[in-house]
């Protein structure tokens, strides 16, 4: 094995998805020409309290890796805890988080090391195959404008980019000032990214790079019980510690918009009566927003469930 220092580091959180995470280990064995065949490329796999098989299987993926390969167990805090533990035992200069169900496309981590060797940014991202179970989207990634207001803006308003776990590779200089949000367990890599657009120098390409696998229903209950932590990313991304003074006019629209998604989250859960309160707080946020003829529709919609639910 070549004692050269490696470039990437790719840290898989996994607790209790042994099975998933063989397919996503493999999907980074098998990448060609961005120095896995020069062992250039590290994994670090942290299992967040596994209870099942899966330290089982991590142990033979370690022993049978072709390439560097660091285990950590800890007890469970979270994937984001497992990703800050991963980042801090890698020596890499870059990082690439994915999680254990998802799966790098070929050619992934050459596209990565392109992109960087044509612009050195602080993160290089691109677009996504999205699997559902039953088919495959592919959703190329827009360029960003190079305005860091209106990227941002695009980011979090209109959701385009959208930047995936695994599609992203971080340059290591951006956690000696940020780090993954531990105390938040839902929408924790948009507080991340959200920071990363304003406060680094971004690049997205379009080429897709890695399978997302989506769970409708997990999502949705998942969103259901921690609508909280939802609602508080809104403050953790508008940080007037961190947040450059001119971007901080965005939160009001974005925390209107996040209340309208609560809105729609608990409609679609079935609990008008709990979705109001979240068009209301939007309406007086934003009213242009909440007025849009969809937010509208969907406000009526909840007033109406709430006074059905009341009888």
């Amino acid at each position: 094995m070549s004692g050269a220092r490696p470039w990437l580091g790719v840290v898989v959180p996994t607790c209790n998805d042994g099975a998933a995470l063989e397919q996503a280990i493999a999907s980074v064995m098998d990448q060609q020409g961005a120095g896995i065949e020069e062992h250039a490329v590290e994994l670090v796999i942290v299992d967040d309290g596994s209870t099942d098989d899966t330290p089982a299987r991590i142990e033979r993926l370690r022993a049978g890796s072709p390439l560097p390969c660091v285990v950590l167990a800890q007890s469970n805090r979270g994937p984001s805890a497992a990703r800050n533990a991963g980042l801090r035992r890698s020596a890499a200069p870059h990082l690439l988080f994915f999680d254990a169900d998802d799966v790098l496309l070929p050619g992934a981590l050459a596209l990565f090391r392109r992109a960087l060797a044509e612009h050195p940014a602080d993160m290089v991202f691109g677009g996504r195959v999205e699997y559902d179970g039953t088919r495959r989207r592919a959703v190329p990634q827009p360029p960003l404008t190079g305005d860091r207001a209106r990227d941002l803006a695009d980011f979090l308003l209109r959701r385009r980019p959208a930047i995936g776990q695994g599609c992203a590779v971080y340059a290591r200089r951006v956690f000696d000032r940020l780090a993954w949000p531990e105390d938040i367990r839902a929408g924790e890599d948009r507080i991340l990214h959200a920071q990363v657009l304003a406060l680094f120098d971004c690049r997205a390409f379009a080429e897709p790079v890695a399978e997302l696998r989506a769970n409708r229903a997990r999502s949705l209950g998942r969103g259901v019980e921690r609508w909280r932590d939802i609602l508080a990313s809104v403050d953790r991304i508008f940080d007037p510690a961190l947040m450059p003074p001119d971007l901080m006019a965005l939160k009001p629209e974005y925390e209107a918009y996040v209340h309208l998604s609560l809105c729609r989250l608990f409609q679609r859960a079935g609990e008008a009566a709990r979705a109001l309160p979240h068009y209301r707080r939007a309406l007086s946020l934003a009213p242009r927003q909440a007025l849009a003829p969809r937010q509208l529709a969907r406000g009526a919609a909840a007033l109406w469930g709430a006074l059905t639910a009341a009888g």
